[in-house]
């Protein structure tokens, strides 16, 4: 897991998808030294999405996380800031923890003990703390850049 600031202006954004979440095939983000940033299958949530649009300008926080990445900041020329990190996982992952715990319930009814279960609550577990940690990094990240 891994955070990072890129600089500079939105040069194309071909948005996949807009709600709950907007997802990108591709963000290309010119970088203010001259070079450029290509981002392939980024995420971000719906508030940042409005604002990723060719032209927009000023510094993009970017994170990779252990499944996904993508931007999880924004602060803009125009004044624009907004944090909101694209959190669906840590609901799938709970989810998933659930529905095993469920299916575990159901099968010790009938004297038997999934180990896909089990699996499953482990990953979804390790999913639930690593996606928790990566959402925390960006929070930190995005409030002690005031610059």
């Amino acid at each position: 897991m891994s955070v990072s600031v890129v600089e500079g202006t939105v040069t194309e954004a071909v948005k996949t998808r807009t709600k709950p979440f907007a997802r990108y095939r591709v963000l290309t983000i010119a970088r203010r030294d001259g070079g450029m940033e290509q981002i392939k299958g980024p995420v971000a949530a719906s508030a940042i999405g409005e604002h990723l649009v060719p032209g927009a300008e000023g510094r993009f926080y970017l994170f990779r996380a252990i499944d996904h990445g993508g931007v999880h900041g924004i602060r803009l020329g125009d004044g624009t800031e907004i944090y909101a990190y694209p959190g669906n996982n840590i609901r799938l992952f709970v989810l998933v923890i659930i529905i095993a715990i469920a299916w575990i319930a159901v099968s010790v009814l009938n004297d038997k003990l999934p180990l896909l279960a089990v699996g499953m609550i482990v990953l979804g577990a390790v999913g639930v703390i690593l996606t928790s940690k990566s959402k925390s990094e960006t929070r930190r990240q995005f409030e002690s850049d005031r610059s």
